[in-house]
């Protein structure tokens, strides 16, 4: 059957019945060999084969079928009326109840249609495959990113582009600001390139800064900035845009359709060039959603459409997690400050949520657990799966969880990132 769920909560069901049918069939199988052996020895028999093949013929005969072997002429009748019966009974013991969670669209943009932006593809050429790394990289534990520069279209796009490859609640952007804003109310910002951002905030280390310069004025300004030797505040050239191809972005025809525009975005972005100006260090591996998301985008073979729904599907896997770790966490604050409601130690592999609609099969409570499959699977990790010790470390506790999540040291900052205002999304309860 294609159902593994329902197979493996009727297996001891039918395994018991199939024991019976098979005993049974052996007892009267036993019961004929002894009723024979009264009458003629086996021994006897088996000698006779080898003094005379023409005895072996008349005495032992043609081999015998089923009904003759358990002395029961309507053998195959019982058999079928066994195995039809079983098939019936096992569908009708368990109920199928299929628990789907909130639509995906609470939680991921939809991104079937770029709008104003870039596909995640074209923006990965954009930028580079580096400068899009550590952007993303950036994105993806929570700091600011910042893209200033002089064409408003463009870093609206670029800003625009962003989405789809965050839940809605990381993704706070305000995509054109004629002063800077703080990160607790954006992670992504738009800057024109006159403004300046404050030392204290480069300081902190919590952002990335991209800047957007025409390739003409590219050069120009490098050696300005070599002369000057400016300061880390001011490493970004304040520079009056009276070059028209700056503002071609600005000018998109009005009447134009909405894939001509992106078109003209994409032949407009062409005329820039894009460099990290200042960063924060970043950890040495990055999230497993960021190596995810760029071999998938690296992969040619894969479209356009099919890479937006394998991003959404990450995404969502790792929200899911975010769940677990929100509603671990949860568990750990209630029993610290209410041991008593607490009444035993937290099983990590039983708070592991799946990622697609599961179904929930009633009438069968410990079915599962007695499948052949599971006994091979707590073998693999008896300590981590079926218990956990009454004391553990809050190291060890960490450890347990990321391994039953899937997940690795690298993934933490992520996961705390997704997991603040989690709450918020629509009014939905995380757990």
């Amino acid at each position: 059957m294609k159902d593994k769920m329902l197979l493996l909560n009727s297996w001891p069901f039918i395994v018991r019945h199939l024991r019976q049918t098979i005993t049974h069939l052996q007892e009267n199988a036993y019961k004929v060999y002894q009723n024979e052996e009264s009458k003629v020895s086996h021994r006897s028999l088996r000698s006779a084969v080898f003094m005379d093949n023409f005895r072996k013929q008349r005495v032992t005969g043609q081999p015998r079928s089923l009904s003759e072997l358990v002395g029961e002429r309507e053998v195959w009748q019982h058999l079928h009326s066994s195995f039809t019966w079983l098939l019936k009974a096992g569908g009708l013991r368990l109920q199928e109840r299929l628990i789907e969670g909130p639509p995906v669209n609470i939680y991921i943009a939809d991104g079937s249609g770029t709008g104003n932006g870039l596909s995640v593809r074209e923006l990965y050429n954009t930028l580079g495959g580096s400068i899009f790394h550590r952007m993303m990289h950036h994105l993806l534990i929570g700091r600011q990113v910042i893209l200033r520069g002089s064409s408003t279209k463009i870093i609206s796009a670029l800003i625009h582009s962003l989405q789809p490859l965050l839940p809605k609640h990381c993704y706070k952007a305000i995509q054109f600001s004629p002063h800077y804003i703080a990160g607790t109310s954006c992670n992504i910002l738009g800057l024109q390139s006159l403004v300046n951002i404050p030392q204290a905030v480069l300081e902190t280390g919590n952002l990335c800064l991209i800047e957007i310069i025409s390739k003409k004025e590219n050069s120009d300004i490098q050696d300005t900035y070599n002369k000057t030797n400016l300061p880390r505040t001011s490493s970004v050239i304040n520079f009056n845009v009276k070059n028209k191809e700056l503002e071609t972005a600005d000018n998109i025809k009005p009447g134009n359709t909405e894939a001509t525009e992106a078109e003209d975005i994409v032949e407009s972005i062409k005329k820039f060039t894009f460099k990290i100006t200042d960063e924060g260090s970043l950890p040495s591996r990055p999230p497993q959603v960021l190596n995810r998301i760029e071999s998938a985008v690296c992969n040619s073979t894969i479209t356009p459409s099919a890479l937006m729904i394998y991003i959404s599907t990450v995404i969502y896997e790792w929200i899911n997690k975010v769940k677990v770790w929100i509603h671990v966490q949860n568990l750990k604050k209630m029993s610290n400050s209410h041991p008593e409601r607490i009444p035993s130690p937290v099983n990590y592999s039983q708070s592991v949520t799946r990622t697609s609609p599961i179904p929930i099969l009633r009438g069968s409570t410990n079915s599962l657990s007695r499948s052949p499959v599971m006994p091979a699977f707590r073998s693999a990790s008896p300590g981590t799966l079926n218990s956990v010790p009454q004391e553990l470390t809050p190291q060890d506790e960490r450890h347990q969880l990321l391994a039953a999540l899937g997940s690795t040291e690298w993934d933490v900052p992520l996961l705390e990132f997704w997991a603040k205002n989690f709450n918020q999304i629509s009014g939905q309860e995380v757990c």
